[in-house]
């Protein structure tokens, strides 16, 4: 029985361009102070998320067999990340479906760009 704590510098990145993200939410009519709810599409140019720091604690169980250890254990781990999205674009549709056919030929010209 034992435990490992480990820190590790990643700085690594990952990115996705191009991207359709399904939103949902809801605003307030000052006039009549009626709330309604809404549905779309957000599309980005670019998602990115950076994973700078991870440290993690790993509590363990093992046995040694003779010509080596096996081990088994689970913990926490804590990791530092940052996330940049890149020209957000939000379509909201205020009556009902929002055709999914409408917003891929509105990302055109963030793929020409």
């Amino acid at each position: 029985m034992g435990a490992k704590f480990s820190y590790n510098y990643l700085n690594t990145t990952s990115s996705v361009d191009n991207i359709i993200v399904p939103q949902s939410g809801s605003f307030t009519q000052l006039a009549t102070n009626m709330t309604v709810p809404f549905i779309g599409a957000a599309i980005a140019r670019s998602y990115q998320t950076q994973l700078d720091h991870q440290l993690e604690l790993m509590p363990f169980i093992g046995h040694y067999l003779g010509k080596g250890f096996v081990y088994l254990g689970v913990g926490p781990t804590g990791s530092k990340t940052q996330t940049n999205i890149k020209n957000l674009i939000g379509f909201a549709d205020l009556r009902g479906k929002l055709p999914m056919s409408r917003v891929r030929r509105r990302i055109s010209p963030v793929q020409a760009g």
